[in-house]
């Protein structure tokens, strides 16, 4: 499960969280604020969604080399942007688990990953910014 470990900012419409998975942390956008009632983003709220946002489009790198398979999330020099490394768990929808972490990337990818991918596939990309929505 993904849940908010900090807010970082909140203002009435931005806000600023560390995202855990209980392995991971991440500093995310806040996508779905105002929240609804008017509550307040707090620690421990569920993040139901990540999605992945780059000023260019994003491209990916499936990984071959077996040694190579595994989870990457490394900050890049700019306060939001990382490079990752994940696996494809589903490959209409765009959507890429690290650990706990579901990401979408459905922004660069409407109509899903290109035929040369498939489900279970590791591939490395790029991120300028993560955005999260609440549950």
């Amino acid at each position: 499960m993904m849940r908010i470990e900090k807010v970082v900012r909140y203002d009435w419409n931005y806000a600023e969280y560390i995202v855990t998975d209980g392995i991971n942390n991440i500093i995310c956008m806040c996508v779905s604020v105002p929240l609804p009632d008017n509550k307040s983003p707090q620690a421990g709220m569920e993040v139901s969604m990540l999605y992945a946002f780059a000023f260019d489009d994003i491209k990916i790198v499936k990984i071959i080399k077996e040694e190579d398979k595994y989870f990457l999330i490394k900050k890049g020099t700019s306060y939001f942007n990382y490079k990752m490394r994940g696996r494809i768990v589903d490959k209409e929808k765009a959507l890429v688990k690290i650990d706990g972490l579901l990401i979408s990337l459905e922004y660069h990818f409407e109509n899903g990953f290109p035929s040369y991918y498939s489900i279970g596939d590791f591939i490395d990309f790029k991120v300028d910014r993560l955005d999260c929505s609440i549950k």
